[in-house]
């Protein structure tokens, strides 16, 4: 659980430099147009991502904006900072409501 937690605190840290609110899931939502939530989604290997080593934390990181464009922007800064702090990409989609970008990162 540590191990969790701390992935959740270092991804939380390494985002909250862009200026916008970043939020764990669970957590009220905060004022404002823009956001970004972050989720621990799993802490084994999930053989789809073709992962062996059974210690990777995969996370979430959802952007969410007033616009798409903004929302893809967003998550572009935080992708930047995500790599810097050693996580790594996995995938990208658009938010089910158009207005965001969800991205997978392992660690």
């Amino acid at each position: 659980m540590s191990g969790e937690l701390s992935t959740l605190a270092d991804a939380r840290n390494a985002l909250l430099p862009l200026g916008k609110p970043v939020v764990i899931t669970s957590a009220p939502d905060p004022a404002g147009d823009e956001v970004i939530v972050v989720q621990l989604i799993a802490s084994t290997a999930r053989s789809s991502y073709g992962l062996q080593d059974r210690t990777s934390k995969l996370l979430q990181v959802s952007c969410y904006a007033a616009s798409r464009t903004a929302a893809m922007l967003l998550e572009e800064q935080a992708r930047a900072v995500l790599i810097a702090a050693g996580f790594h990409l996995i995938q990208q989609f658009p938010a089910p409501d158009g207005f965001g970008e969800i991205v997978e990162y392992r660690r």
